[in-house]
């Protein structure tokens, strides 16, 4: 019976492996399923249904997502989808009503305030779907968020079908700062953002844009910017919530 039993154990270890192999990532996460992240949201376009950016509940009614995801025809041809884990799936839908970009921010590459607050035509209800508090203090390095979103798996890949989580650390800001300011020749890296990656192994990737960064079940980040995917040297660039928290609440008030 001994060896009866040690078979099984192995033949569960072994499902239980392949099972956890062939998850797929964020870049270096693993698949999830959107009850572990009710916040979560799509924007897609409504003509085709494509999925364009990611963003986060706070309130029933209204998403924090990147300005640079706004599109021409947004009132028109976007829906927000939550409680859905798969791009296909039908989930809650809601159109936008309205949108407020920050003043501050510019269309290009690194700048700051890269944030916008969509109001809904209704309040988003219903199974998986549970708006996030708003970060409460400033992150400090090492501290580790979540980051969640259908993005590429890595560089060369397509977006993912089904939702994917990655927990990485906060990166010294003197370490982004300074590669990035190589690259570039100008200093990108605003007091308004921060960086986190797990430095050539875990990344938000293209097509995660504007969705969030988690700590302690607070939204501190948005999907920013940054060069390539789980680059060793260059870690993704996040929005900082904490420094935004004014306009947020302003705009859930007023829109």
């Amino acid at each position: 019976m001994a060896g009866w039993k040690q078979i099984l154990v192995y033949f569960v270890l072994a499902l239980l492996f392949n099972k956890v192999r062939c998850q797929g990532r964020v870049v270096g996460g693993l698949s999830m399923n959107i009850a572990n992240t009710p916040y979560l949201v799509q924007l897609r376009t409504l003509r085709d249904g494509h999925l364009f950016c990611g963003g986060t509940l706070v309130t029933y009614s209204h998403v924090v997502s990147a300005a640079h995801c706004v599109r021409e025809e947004i009132l028109e041809n976007t829906v927000a989808v939550a409680g859905a884990t798969s791009i296909y799936g039908e989930g809650v839908q809601r159109l936008i009503s309205s949108y407020l970009i920050h003043p501050s921010y510019r269309n290009v590459t690194g700048s700051e305030a890269d944030i916008v607050i969509y109001k809904l035509v209704a309040p988003m209800l219903g199974r998986f779907i549970q708006p996030i508090a708003l970060c409460s203090r400033q992150l400090k390095p090492r501290d580790r968020v979540l980051i969640s979103g259908w993005g590429k798996l890595n560089e060369q890949s397509e977006p993912s079908i089904v939702a994917h989580s990655v927990r990485v650390p906060v990166v010294n800001r003197n370490f982004c700062r300074r590669n990035y300011l190589a690259l570039y020749g100008e200093d990108r890296i605003k007091n308004t953002m921060f960086c986190a990656a797990e430095l050539g192994v875990g990344d938000a990737c293209q097509g995660d844009s504007g969705g969030p960064a988690v700590f302690r079940n607070e939204l501190c980040g948005i999907v920013s910017w940054g060069r390539g995917c789980a680059r060793p040297q260059f870690p993704g660039v996040y929005t900082s919530v904490w420094h935004f928290q004014d306009f947020i609440v302003k705009a859930v008030r007023n829109m």
